[in-house]
């Protein structure tokens, strides 16, 4: 497995102990023009000149300070890769719990079969508008004011009284 770690601060490897201890190789892509520094053999860093030199004049065209890093440290990942390897990004800020997260993720992107869940009603914005949706149940990204009208309208009154 290699780990993609987008970041611009310090990684705390005590995060990432299991991950560590299971093997893991890590690309960390820091966003900047270098600050940061890790000392272990299972990590390798990739800064913006790292990046130029890599990509040369195609550089120009990555937005810096955003989550794009994120794909330049997959295109790193991949090119790395062994066939089959699991390829998983993590934030800096993520703390790795269980000493099997390694074989979770292994396991649930194998193709064995996995439960199927279902429910007596669904959740989507015309199920919402039809009338037919769970009550109190609104889709991800789904407006606030049509989800929670009177905290809308209270939200308004405020607005207008300032």
């Amino acid at each position: 497995m290699i780990v993609v770690i987008p970041s611009n601060r310090r990684i705390e490897l005590s995060y990432l102990a299991p991950l560590i201890d299971s093997g893991v190789r890590f690309i960390v892509v820091d966003d900047s023009e270098g600050t940061i520094s890790i000392d272990h053999p299972s990590f390798e860093i990739y800064n913006w000149g790292h990046r130029r030199k890599m990509l040369g004049p195609l550089d120009e065209h990555f937005p810096r300070r955003n989550g794009a890093c994120r794909s330049f440290g997959f295109y790193r990942a991949w090119h790395d890769s062994d066939p089959g390897e699991a390829l998983v990004a993590l934030d800096d800020d993520c703390r790795v719990y269980h000493a099997d997260f390694v074989e979770q993720v292994e396991r649930s992107l194998s193709s064995e079969a996995r439960p199927v869940a279902s429910a007596a009603a669904s959740i989507s914005t015309s199920s919402i508008s039809t009338g037919t949706a769970i009550p109190g149940c609104f889709p991800a990204a789904f407006p606030i004011a049509c989800a929670c009208p009177i905290k809308a309208r209270a939200s308004k009154a405020r607005s207008r009284s300032r």
